[in-house]
């Protein structure tokens, strides 16, 4: 996600490229409503950054409207999908988060021919964040492990997608009260984010789970030692720099 300068910054090409397009003067042609477009996905991906969802998601639907006959048969509609969807899921509109969720796999799906695209895993795995909001946790649990299985099948395995997945399965199988299963995943995604990360937020976070998953157990003495781990990562964070669970 870009800082407040690289937003800014961000904003200030965007309007010059803006004022580019204005000069063009047959605004009716093919390359003009994709160039349009894909300035309108960059403007809603920039606030979609600055976390102003109702204006990413104004000038997505925008760029949506321009371009989804122009790009059918390409990845990048798929992604624009998605890129709503993420919208919708910060606005807690979860139905339509799901709608979305759904074109962009199916989409590149299609495109593709088989589930095996390196956007997948990642489409899957949204897909069970609303499936778990809605508390369907059987159905969550399901998507977080084909997001893992695809990852490790298109060799993405080790990186911050899989801890990522892994925390997430790791929650809905405590939701459901499985503490023994979510051990696994929940460790698995810690030590990846310890490897790639090291102290950072989200390694707190994983921390956190795991002492969580170890109270649930009756683990106390356990717990209290990964809480106390936990909590001297977060102070060794500067100052903004904290995780969720601070």
């Amino acid at each position: 996600m870009l800082d407040v300068d690289g937003t800014e910054k961000a904003f200030e090409v965007l309007k010059e490229a803006s004022c580019s397009l204005e000069n063009v003067q047959d605004k009716s042609t093919e390359s003009y409503k994709l160039s349009k477009g894909l300035l309108l996905y960059s403007v809603g991906d920039t606030y979609w950054c600055k976390r102003d969802y109702r204006k990413a998601l104004e000038n997505l639907q925008s760029s949506l409207q321009l371009t989804e006959e122009l790009l059918k048969g390409q990845t990048e509609l798929a992604r624009c999908y998605n890129a709503i969807g993420n919208c919708h899921w910060s606005l807690k509109k979860h139905d339509k988060a799901l709608e979305f969720y759904s074109k962009a796999y199916n989409t590149q799906e299609e495109l593709a021919s088989s589930e095996y695209h390196l956007d997948m895993p990642m489409y899957k795995n949204q897909i069970g964040t609303v499936y778990e909001a809605q508390k369907d946790y059987e159905k969550a649990v399901k998507c977080y492990r084909d997001a893992l299985t695809l990852l490790e099948e298109l060799k993405l395995s080790g990186f911050h997608d899989e801890a990522h997945f892994c925390r997430n399965l790791a929650n809905a199988l405590m939701f459901q009260k499985k503490y023994s299963e979510a051990v696994e995943p929940a460790d698995r995604g810690y030590k990846i984010r310890l490897k790639v990360l090291g102290n950072h937020p989200l390694t707190v976070r994983s921390i956190f789970q795991r002492a969580v998953i170890q109270a649930n157990f009756g683990e106390f003495e356990k717990a209290l030692k990964l809480f106390l781990e936990a909590w001297e990562m977060e102070k060794s964070l500067g100052a903004g720099n904290h995780s969720e669970v601070w």
